[in-house]
C-alpha cells in the first residue's frame, strides 16, 4: 500500500490538525486523520465510489475536524 499526501489542515482550533492522504491499492481510497494536541486520536477511510467524492469527502472531514465540529 502506498500513501501519498495531498493535504494538511490546521484550523480555528490550534490544538487540531488534519492529513488527508490518497491510497493507492486495490482501489484509489481516501484516509484521513485526525490529531490533537499532536496525538493521533482517529483515523477514517473513505473507500472509493467515485474519486471526485472520496476526495471531496475526505478533505470536507478534515476541514470540520479543525474546526471543532467534529467531536
Amino acid at each position: 500500500m502506498t500513501r501519498f499526501l495531498i493535504c494538511e489542515h490546521e484550523g480555528q482550533r490550534p490544538d487540531r490538525e488534519a492529513k488527508v492522504y490518497h491510497i493507492t491499492d486495490i482501489e484509489d481510497n481516501h484516509e484521513v486523520h485526525l490529531f490533537e494536541n499532536d496525538e493521533l486520536v482517529e483515523m477514517r477511510i473513505y473507500y472509493k465510489s467515485s474519486r471526485a467524492w472520496g476526495e471531496t469527502t475526505a478533505i470536507d472531514t478534515a476541514e470540520k475536524w479543525c474546526l471543532g465540529l467534529i467531536h
